[in-house]
């Protein structure tokens, strides 16, 4: 990536097919570089950039399934309004020819080129395989019953009716389907960052219900209220009281260490930091957190079961890391 197309950050996502790796990077180019260049010492690996017809402003997110690549991005529609949108392409070194399959009629305005959210998951409601998306909300305005924005979609594969999975969601940085389980990360306001178990049809209380306040001078009396099942709405698993500007998540298989059995990742921002966590077998309850210091914002992480390795995208100088068990 050029530094005149940088903006703030080297921000890219992350995938693991096979035997190599996939990096997207926000601008929308995509490389890829054999697996094993991860475990060969190399401070530097130079990719091999795949040709493609993907026409985006940003990329969100991107995932693998059944060999083909998942992208979201956002797209210019009109003026300074930006919608959301899924391709997908065959996986091929040499050239990846995008569909779309979902773009959005409903736009946010920005007086930046990013919608918020985009984040995906394979799903499967109700007999459909499908694709479930976040759309993220920025503000404190009560937006319409038919808006797709704040709620995570159900995209079916087969192009039927989109369903509204769940609502009431500020900025979904980081989505995971695990057994059944849905979880996300949700960036709040000035704090009250959350770790959400995502159930069908419930409301998770943005606008009306946050743990964090609005930037800006404090009031005398907050502005959202502290208690979400007090007000009909599911409260979160986990909330951070001091924002560390949540992204990803992931499950780490019991393979990776002895002494990481039933845990998940959570990668930071702001935080600069991946936190370790487990849940109660209900993924009602945490068991236990730890910070672990990175020392750069964490945009995305990943798993590499071949290598056994976590993968993490560091997005001020376009670095990965790499976590081993040794």
């Amino acid at each position: 990536m050029s530094d005149s197309d940088k903006t703030h950050f080297f921000s890219f996502y992350i995938e693991s097919y096979k035997n190599y790796i996939i990096l997207s990077d926000y601008i929308g180019n995509i490389y890829t570089f054999p697996d094993s260049e991860l475990k060969n010492n190399k401070k530097q690996i130079t990719p091999l950039r795949i040709k493609s017809n993907l026409n985006s402003k940003k990329i969100l997110d991107t995932f693998v399934y059944k060999d083909e690549l998942f992208v979201s991005f956002s797209n210019k529609i009109k003026d300074s309004c930006y919608n959301w949108n899924i391709s997908k392409a065959k996986i091929n070194k040499e050239k990846l020819d995008f569909k779309l399959i979902f773009s959005s009629d409903e736009c946010t305005f920005q007086n930046f080129y990013q919608p918020h959210g985009g984040r995906m998951q394979k799903y499967n409601h109700y007999g459909a395989d499908g694709i479930l998306l976040t759309i993220g909300q920025n503000s404190n305005v009560e937006l319409s019953e038919n808006s797709i924005i704040g709620k995570i979609l159900f995209i079916p594969l087969d192009s039927s009716k989109i369903v509204e999975f769940s609502r009431g969601h500020r900025n979904t940085q980081g989505l995971l389907s695990y057994n059944g389980v849905i979880l996300s990360t949700e960036h709040g306001p000035r704090g009250g960052d959350e770790i959400n178990n995502i159930e069908f049809q419930k409301d998770y209380g943005w606008p009306k219900a946050s743990y964090g306040e609005p930037y800006g001078p404090k009031k005398n009396k907050p502005k959202f209220f502290k208690e979400h099942k007090k007000h009909g709405f599911k409260e979160p698993l986990f909330a951070f009281s001091k924002a560390v500007g949540i992204s990803e998540l992931t499950n780490i298989p019991n393979t990776f260490s002895n002494f990481w059995i039933d845990n998940f990742l959570i990668s930071s921002l702001w935080g600069q930091s991946i936190y370790r966590m487990k849940f109660d077998n209900n993924f009602n309850k945490t068991i236990f957190l730890e910070k672990i210091y990175i020392g750069q914002r964490i945009r995305d992480l990943k798993y590499n079961n071949r290598l056994n390795v976590i993968l993490l995208a560091l997005e001020e100088k376009g670095e990965i890391a790499i976590i081993t068990n040794k």
